[in-house]
């Protein structure tokens, strides 16, 4: 269905809201700004853009530009798109290796890609303590490079971040 607004993504977090400590550890990091912005819906993927469109493009049309599998919002980028299936392996291999096993991501991806998500952009507290949100920054950075790669040899003028 559809979403339910640009905060969408920030109200699973079951914190509440509050100054996060990835905020305030490295300001200039683009890493940390991209996190920002996929927690708070304003990342520069076709769910923004098709509504800042003028008539505004149907939610359901916003599809994915790099896989043409779906509408491209903030749990395609993270869990969904075979894109970026790479980046993403790397990513959840280096928190498997980080948390010692605690929690298995590479089994939650094909398992409960929603709870997933949730953990990733959530940043749960063993995630946080293990500078494990550096990683998924990380992931998020060569994951919009990837895309922008991609939009610019496609031709396909996407607004920066």
């Amino acid at each position: 269905g559809k979403a339910e607004g640009k905060l969408r993504t920030y109200k699973l977090s079951e914190e509440g809201l509050h100054t996060e400590e990835y905020v305030l550890e490295n300001r200039m990091s683009y890493g940390r700004r991209l996190l920002c912005a996929i927690r708070t819906g304003s990342c520069p993927l076709r769910v923004e853009t098709g509504r800042l469109l003028n008539p505004p493009l149907p939610w359901k049309d916003r599809i994915c530009w790099c896989c043409g599998e779906g509408v491209e919002d903030e749990r395609h980028l993270v869990v969904d798109c075979r894109y970026y299936a790479e980046e993403r392996m790397g990513m959840l291999a280096r928190l498997d290796e980080r948390l010692g096993g605690v929690v298995k991501f590479v089994q939650l991806l094909d398992s409960q890609p929603k709870i997933l998500f949730k953990l990733l952009v959530g940043g749960t507290n063993q995630i946080k303590r293990s500078q494990g949100l550096r990683i998924v920054q990380s992931f998020l950075v060569k994951a919009m490079m990837k895309r922008r790669r991609f939009c610019e040899e496609a031709g396909i003028m996407a607004r920066e971040l």
